[in-house]
C-alpha cells in the first residue's frame, strides 16, 4: 500500500507528464524594432554588380502613344440638331441616295445635301410646334394609320407597298415616321393659315377675301390674265415599284411612240393594254403650272401636239416616279371680265394661297428665331449664343 502511494506521488511530480504553459506572443512582450540600414539594404559584396529593384506592377493599359484609336471606325455621328431632335449622318446619306442619280456630280451632292438639311429643319420645327399645340396623340396616330391603309390599297397589297418602299430605299418604320412628321406639320400649318382652329378652338387668321381686295387684285393682274393662255394637257405617271431605271426606260419608249404617231391616248392604250388612263387638265391657265418649274418651262414654249421629256415626280424631295405630259391645245384667253365667276374664283384662290404662304413663312421665322439648331449654318447663321 505504501509502495502504491509512493508511485502515484512520483507520477504527479514528473515534469514530462505536465502540460506546458501556453506561449505568449513575442510581439506583446517586446516593442516593435525599426529596421536598420543593413536590414533595409543588404550589403553588396565587393565587385558584385548591383541588382536592380523589380518594377512595381502597373494597371495602365499597354498602349503606345498615338495608337489609342487604331482599329476604331466611326459608324455614325450627328449631322443636324434641331432643339431636342437629332438627325444622323446615316439618315442624311440615305436621303441623298434617294434624291440623287448615279451620274450626279459633287456639286449636285452639295446642293442636294443643303436642300435636304433645310427641308429637315423646316419639317422638324413644324412637327415640334404641332406637338406643342396639344393635339390628341391618338388622333394623329389614326391619321397616320389611315394614310398607310390608303397607300396599301392603292399599291394593291402589303407586298407591293413594301416593294415600292424598298425601291425608294425606305423601310416601314422610316415611312411611318415621315407620315407622322407630315401630320404634325400639316396641323401646325393649317392652324397658321386659319383653315382649322387650334386645340383651344381659336382661329388664328381670317381667310375671307373681301370684294375690295378681290377687285384690287383683278386690276393689278389684268394684263397678266390677258397674256396668260389656256392650255389643255394629257398626262400619265408611273410609280417606282422595283427599279427607277426600268420605269424611266418604259416611259422613254412611250414618248418615242407618241412622237412618231402624234396620238398620246392611242399609244398609251397600246402601251398598257388600256389599263392606264390619262389625266386630262382642260382649259387651265398657264400660270397654274408655275409650282412645277420643269413642267411650266415645257408648256410655256411647246406647240400643240408636243410631248414632254420624261419628268420626275417627287414627294418631299424624294423621287417616287416619272411622268409624261402631252400638250393637246393652246388658245388665247378671252378678255377678262371681273363679273365672270370663274375669274373671281381663280383670283380668290390665288389671294388665299399667297396669304397662306405669307402666314406660314412668318410663323416659321418665329420658330427659327426661337430654335436651337446645330450647325447654325443650317439656318443661315454663322453662330448662335449657345454655340
Amino acid at each position: 500500500m505504501n509502495a502504491l502511494a509512493l508511485m502515484l506521488l512520483l507520477t504527479l511530480q514528473d515534469p514530462s507528464q505536465q502540460q506546458p504553459a501556453p506561449a505568449r506572443p513575442e510581439a506583446a512582450e517586446t516593442a516593435p524594432q525599426r529596421p536598420t540600414p543593413e536590414a533595409q539594404e543588404p550589403a553588396n559584396p565587393a565587385g558584385a554588380p548591383a541588382t536592380p529593384a523589380a518594377p512595381a506592377p502597373s494597371t495602365a493599359p499597354n498602349t503606345a502613344p498615338g495608337t489609342a484609336n487604331e482599329g476604331w471606325v466611326v459608324l455614325d455621328s450627328a449631322a443636324l440638331i434641331v432643339n431636342e431632335d437629332i438627325i444622323t449622318d446615316v439618315e442624311v446619306i440615305a436621303e441623298l441616295r434617294r434624291a440623287l442619280k448615279p451620274s450626279s456630280t459633287e456639286a449636285d451632292r452639295n446642293r442636294a445635301r443643303a436642300s435636304i438639311v433645310g427641308e429637315r429643319v423646316r419639317n422638324l420645327l413644324q412637327q415640334q410646334a404641332g406637338q406643342l399645340m396639344g393635339y390628341d396623340q391618338k388622333m394623329v396616330e389614326r391619321f397616320v394609320q389611315d394614310q398607310i391603309d390608303r397607300q396599301r390599297e392603292e399599291a394593291g397589297g402589303v407586298a407591293r407597298l413594301a416593294s415600292e418602299l424598298k425601291a425608294r430605299n425606305l423601310d416601314s418604320f422610316t415611312h411611318r415616321d415621315s407620315i407622322r412628321t407630315h401630320a404634325y406639320g400639316m396641323l401646325w400649318q393649317r392652324s397658321q393659315m386659319g383653315i382649322d382652329p387650334g386645340p383651344k378652338g381659336r382661329v388664328a387668321a381670317d381667310r375671307y377675301v373681301r370684294p375690295g381686295r378681290l377687285y384690287f387684285e383683278f386690276a393689278r393682274r389684268q394684263d397678266d390674265l390677258a397674256n396668260d393662255p389656256l392650255v389643255t394637257v394629257h398626262t400619265v405617271g408611273l410609280k417606282i415599284v422595283r427599279s427607277a431605271d426600268d420605269v424611266k426606260s418604259a416611259l422613254e419608249e412611250l414618248r418615242a411612240a407618241v412622237e412618231a404617231s402624234g396620238d398620246f391616248d392611242g399609244e398609251l392604250a397600246k402601251f398598257d393594254g388600256g389599263r392606264l388612263q390619262p389625266e386630262v387638265l382642260a382649259d387651265r391657265g398657264l400660270s397654274a403650272f408655275r409650282s412645277n418649274k420643269e413642267l411650266h418651262e415645257f408648256l410655256k414654249d411647246a406647240a400643240p401636239g408636243t410631248v414632254s421629256p420624261v419628268l420626275e415626280i417627287r414627294e418631299r424631295e424624294v423621287l417616287t416616279g416619272y411622268r409624261l405630259v402631252f400638250l393637246s391645245e393652246r388658245k388665247a384667253r378671252p378678255k377678262p371680265d371681273f363679273q365672270d365667276p370663274k375669274i373671281q374664283n381663280g383670283l380668290r384662290d390665288e389671294v388665299r394661297t399667297d396669304l397662306d404662304d405669307l402666314r406660314v413663312g412668318a410663323g416659321l421665322e418665329k420658330l427659327h428665331r426661337a430654335a436651337y439648331v446645330w450647325p447654325p449654318e443650317a439656318l443661315g447663321r454663322e453662330a448662335t449664343i449657345e454655340n
